[in-house]
C-alpha cells in the first residue's frame, strides 16, 4: 500500500490526532518524509525497482490464478536435485548419443580409407615387384647378348 499510495501512507503516518504537538509531529514527519521519498525514488530509480516490482506483482497474479500448487522442496536432497537434474541430463545423454554417432561415422569413412589406401599399397607393390623382376629379366638378357658378342678368351 505504501508503495502503491505514499501519499496517503504519508497521511496515516502524521495523524496521530492532537492539538500542538499532533501538529508539530506532523512538521517533523513530514520534515522526514521528504528526503526519505526522495532517498527511496533514487534506490527505485538505481536498481530498477518498479519494474522488478511490477514483475513481482504480475507473477503474484499469475500464480493466483495456477491450480496446482507451486513447486516446494521435498525436503529429501537427492530427490529434489533429482528433478532438476534428470531433464538436463536426459538432454545431454541425447546430445552425447548424436555426437558420438557421427565420430562413428567418421571412424568409419577414416576405415574405409585406410582399408583403400592399403589396397592400393599392395596393388603397387605388386606393380613394383613386377617390374623389378621384368627389368632384371632385360638385365639378365642384355648381359648374355653382350656376353655373345665378346670375343672369347
Amino acid at each position: 500500500m505504501a508503495r502503491e499510495h505514499p501519499e496517503r501512507a504519508a497521511a496515516l503516518l502524521s495523524h496521530k490526532g492532537g492539538s500542538d504537538t499532533g501538529i508539530k509531529r506532523n512538521n517533523e514527519t513530514q520534515a522526514l518524509l521528504i528526503p526519505s521519498r526522495e532517498e527511496i525514488q533514487e534506490v527505485k530509480d538505481e536498481g530498477n525497482l518498479e519494474v522488478l516490482f511490477n514483475s513481482l506483482d504480475k507473477i503474484v497474479e499469475e500464480a493466483k490464478n495456477r491450480e496446482e500448487p507451486a513447486w516446494r522442496p521435498s525436503g529429501i536432497p537427492e530427490e529434489d536435485v533429482r528433478s532438476a537434474m534428470v531433464p538436463y541430463l536426459l538432454k545431454h545423454r541425447s546430445y552425447l548419443r548424436k555426437v558420438l554417432k557421427e565420430k562413428e561415422e567418421e571412424n568409419r569413412t577414416v576405415a574405409e580409407s585406410v582399408l583403400a589406401g592399403r589396397y592400393r599399397i599392395a596393388e603397387l607393390q605388386q606393380l613394383i615387384q613386377a617390374r623389378k623382376r621384368a627389368w632384371q629379366a632385360i638385365s639378365k638378357e642384355q648381359r648374355e647378348l653382350i656376353m655373345t658378342f665378346k670375343e672369347p678368351q
